[in-house]
């Protein structure tokens, strides 16, 4: 049994469910390609937080250096002011959906309603999970930043640090970045890379498990 950390607190979880996860909201041809199910699709591999996500910009992204730079939110002014996520090749996929869909705006998850910058709600993504028949007790968006956390360690076995800092989160020196201002920039890059071929492999895992099951 793996602990993930798809909810606020610990709860056993066994890989192959994470990849039934991964398989359900990749899988439905009929609900995972429009906007709201190219969310879901991309949060997992990128786990910033829900709101950081759908506030995302066009104009932020760096297809040169397959990079994605903005503000954060929550530890702004405490550590932690702009982040940058380093875009697997899975997320680039995704995102060249999304173009498609909303290149011409300003907001990659734009809608057209629902909030003050007409961007994608969360309450939308959310509600699409619940119907995909993932209750609140199982399944919350913030969970898969705890996820990456845990398993990026015991699994993956990247150092703690490297992890921290993909999840933009401040350095806990005592004096903070005034000594402390590493990047580790190709660490973080190896490792997001790292966690989408770990998600896509607990899927594979899952549907060979389905197949012998069948059989």
């Amino acid at each position: 049994m793996k602990y993930l950390y798809l909810v606020d607190y610990w709860v056993p979880f066994p890989s192959s469910e994470y990849g039934g996860l991964i398989n359900v909201i990749a899988s439905n041809d009929n609900e995972c390609h429009d906007l709201v199910g190219c969310a879901i699709r991309l949060l997992p591999h990128i786990f910033v937080r829900h709101s950081e996500m759908l506030s995302m910009r066009w104009e932020d992204i760096d297809w040169k250096k397959n990079t994605w730079t903005y503000s954060v939110s929550k530890t702004k002014g405490k550590g932690v002011d702009t982040h940058i996520v380093f875009l697997s090749e899975q997320v680039l996929a995704i995102l060249e959906e999304i173009k498609g869909l909303t290149s011409d705006k300003e907001y990659v998850f734009f809608s057209g309603q629902g909030t003050k910058n007409q961007q994608l709600s969360q309450r939308a993504t959310l509600y699409r999970i619940r119907e995909l028949g993932f209750d609140r007790e199982t399944v919350s968006p913030h969970g898969f930043r705890a996820s990456a956390r845990t398993l990026g360690e015991d699994e993956l076995k990247f150092d703690t640090r490297t992890i921290e800092m993909c999840l933009a989160h401040k350095t806990k020196e005592v004096l903070g970045t005034a000594y402390d201002r590493a990047k580790r920039l190709d660490d973080r890059k190896r490792f997001y890379q790292s966690w989408s071929d770990f998600l896509i492999d607990c899927k594979k895992q899952y549907q060979k498990t389905r197949i012998k099951r069948v059989k």
